[in-house]
């Protein structure tokens, strides 16, 4: 894990929600110390306290440790990709190249965007995106 990126987000993070080191350690049940360590870099956090970060701030625990700069968490993930699958499902050749889509990291906000767009509109953009492809 790099350190810096995780010093920095938490502390981001914790000032988007307008919270004191203190206040986010009532909350995590994490010592404000150690919060306070983990912002100026000097410790890093275990997986158990990654993973009650990433359910405070609603964040994936990927996007705490900079493996990825999308905030969204695993629901909301598995969320739009469920809503994407279940907009194709009639049409295997889009379910089939849906499945290499999924591993692109780039397009990850995409999936997460698609609650509230119809079935037909969740089609077209896959298949503009295959158009893409294919002409790259």
């Amino acid at each position: 894990m790099e350190n810096n990126i995780f010093s920095k987000r938490l502390k981001k993070l914790r000032k988007e929600q307008n919270l004191s080191q203190k206040e986010l350690g009532k909350i995590t049940g994490i010592t404000n110390s150690t919060i306070s360590s983990y912002e100026n870099g000097q410790r890093s956090p275990g997986k158990n306290k990654l993973k009650k970060f990433a359910e405070t701030f609603d964040v994936s625990v990927d996007y705490l440790i900079g493996l990825t700069d999308i905030k969204a968490n695993a629901s909301d993930l598995t969320e739009g990709h469920d809503r994407i699958e279940k907009a194709i499902s009639n049409h295997p050749k889009l379910v089939e190249y849906f499945e290499e889509l999924r591993k692109r990291d780039s397009l990850q906000k995409l999936f997460e965007q698609t609650k509230n767009l119809s079935d037909n509109e969740i089609e077209k953009i896959i298949r503009v995106i295959k158009a893409i492809d294919e002409t790259e």
